[in-house]
C-alpha cells in the first residue's frame, strides 16, 4: 500500500516541514522568456560559483525525456548523495536513489511544462533572504548593457 501525506495540516510533522522546506526555493524560481539563448550558458555558469544565488537552471529540452552523459553523471550523483544520507539517518530524500529509474512519458518533471525559448531560474536556499538580488543577478545576464 502506497502512504500519501499532505504538506500542509493543523499538526505539522518533521516531514512536513523537510519537503516544504526543500521545496520552497522553487516556489521564488523565475521563468524567463527570450528568444536568444547567447545569455544561457553565462547563466548556468552561475550554479557554481560560491557567490551566486542562482542554483538551477532548466529550459524545455533539459525537461526532455532523454538521458545524456551530463545527466547519467548528475544521476551517479543523487545515488551517491542517497547513500551518504542514508548512511546519516536522513530518510526524507530516499527518491534521490531512483533518480535515474526509467521514465514513464516524455518528461522528467511531468507537472512542469516549459515551452521552447522558456527557462525557469531557481535560487539558492541562501539567496530566499535577498530575493531582489537574485532578480538582479538573473536580470543582468539578460541585459548584460545595464
Amino acid at each position: 500500500m502506497q502512504a500519501m501525506e499532505e504538506l500542509s495540516g493543523r499538526r505539522e510533522t518533521d516531514r512536513q516541514r523537510t519537503l516544504r522546506f526543500a521545496a520552497w526555493p522553487v516556489t521564488r524560481a523565475l521563468f524567463v522568456h527570450s528568444a536568444g539563448s547567447d545569455w544561457l550558458h553565462s547563466l548556468r555558469a552561475h550554479v557554481v560559483r560560491p557567490t551566486s544565488g542562482v542554483a538551477l537552471v532548466l529550459t524545455h529540452t533539459d525537461l526532455a525525456a532523454r538521458r545524456r552523459g551530463v545527466e547519467q553523471t548528475i544521476v551517479a550523483s543523487a545515488r551517491r548523495l542517497a547513500q551518504l544520507l542514508a548512511r546519516d539517518g536522513v530518510s526524507e530524500f530516499g527518491y534521490l536513489a531512483h533518480w535515474g529509474d526509467p521514465i514513464v512519458g516524455d518528461s522528467l518533471l511531468p507537472q512542469l511544462r516549459l515551452a521552447p525559448g522558456q527557462v525557469l531560474v531557481v535560487p539558492r536556499l541562501g539567496a530566499l533572504a535577498r530575493l531582489p538580488e537574485f532578480r538582479a543577478e538573473v536580470e543582468a545576464e539578460l541585459d548584460p548593457g545595464r
